[in-house]
């Protein structure tokens, strides 16, 4: 490479071609944790919270952390979560639950009453589940994200939509009014959380942002074992779920509970939404989750069925595994309908005191 004349040295070159360059001097450039001590502190806050966030430590250790941290000079926001050694277990709880924002996320739950067993309780006890209203998740969601209706058209305009989502009825008697109703799943799987015990997850997710939204957890663990195979804890969810599936699809805020005529004392903003709009009306198009959570969530009979071994045809179990006459074009047993599904649904809401294997029998019939 030739020299450059002495014109080129600088007065020649553009700025970004000259050394020690900012292309965007006016902006804020995070320094490192080495070079600076608030920099290390929000790294080492943010390390504590993803260990608490992930069970690996528990709240008193996590306060007691940040208490010694806070002693010995560390700045930011690591006083905020300081509490003394000796306290009460409870207290480093509240103590969290104020800092993180999670007393005002309990104070906005919706209690579902649901059977379980309780370790250290023989006999079957009703627990107050915890959840997050489908309806109100989505509600939160289209009322701080302007661009959906914008989303929906472009969807709609590529042809991304499935069939179902045309032929629901909820879509169809929308026909005409102008606002399309938003496609929505459901979806229910089991997650892991500590060495011991999983939780069964049910997620909202909106298909046209792909966000998901936890509308619901149930530790493994509590889930009733009197023979039902869990139905008695679950069947009180899926009401829930039901009801606020109707609510989405009218789009109003409910006037009352799922399982109560009005809403509780403890509801009271819920009282004040009541018959508002909800910005938005939605349709259930696609169910997703594993054989297990169709058989043993949704009641649908299980593999090991012997008149009705698969949920969605007709074949019996002495040929499940035959794969003769199968193709991608064509299967020899006849694939079930949406009229027998709804029968299955509505001879679920009539035996919902039977148990699981009476129930699985009345289904296959």
């Amino acid at each position: 490479m030739s020299p450059k004349h002495a014109w080129e040295q600088v007065a020649g070159q553009h700025p970004w071609e000259q050394d020690g360059y900012d292309p965007d001097p006016d902006s804020d450039q995070e320094p490192l944790p080495e070079e600076s001590p608030d920099a290390a502190a929000r790294e080492f806050l943010e390390l504590l919270v993803d260990q608490y966030l992930s069970s690996t430590l528990s709240a008193k250790t996590f306060c007691n952390l940040c208490y010694y941290a806070h002693l010995a000079g560390m700045p930011g926001k690591i006083s905020a979560y300081a509490m003394k050694p000796g306290c009460n277990v409870g207290n480093y709880q509240r103590k969290l639950d104020v800092a993180f924002g999670f007393d005002i996320e309990k104070k906005n739950c919706y209690v579902v009453p649901a059977p379980c067993s309780v370790k250290g309780d023989a006999s079957r006890t009703v627990v107050d589940l915890p959840t997050r209203p489908p309806h109100e998740l989505l509600a939160e969601e289209v009322s701080s994200n302007g661009a959906i209706p914008t989303l929906m058209q472009e969807m709609i305009d590529a042809g991304s939509l499935p069939e179902s989502y045309f032929t629901n009825p909820v879509v169809q008697r929308a026909e005409g009014s102008g606002a399309r109703p938003l496609p929505v799943g459901l979806y229910m799987d089991g997650v892991p959380y500590t060495l011991t015990d999983t939780v069964v997850a049910i997620w909202l997710i909106n298909l046209v942002t792909g966000a998901r939204h936890v509308a619901a957890l149930v530790r493994k663990s509590i889930v009733c074992e009197c023979g039902c195979r869990g139905r008695c804890t679950f069947w009180p969810i899926l009401r829930f779920l039901l009801w606020s599936i109707r609510v989405m699809s009218q789009g109003f805020f409910p006037d009352h509970r799922h399982d109560e005529p009005i809403f509780r004392s403890s509801e009271s903003f819920r009282q004040e939404l009541a018959g508002k709009p909800l910005g938005y009306t939605a349709a259930v198009v696609w169910l997703k989750g594993d054989w297990a959570e169709f058989c043993e969530r949704y009641g649908f009979p299980g593999h090991r069925s012997n008149l009705r071994p698969c949920f969605c045809c007709n074949v019996w179990r002495e040929i499940l595994y035959d794969a003769s006459g199968v193709s991608l074009l064509d299967c020899p047993w006849v694939e079930n309908t949406d009229a027998d599904y709804s029968s299955a649904a509505d001879l679920c809401e009539r035996t919902v005191t039977l148990g699981q294997a009476e129930w699985q029998m009345l289904v296959a019939c």
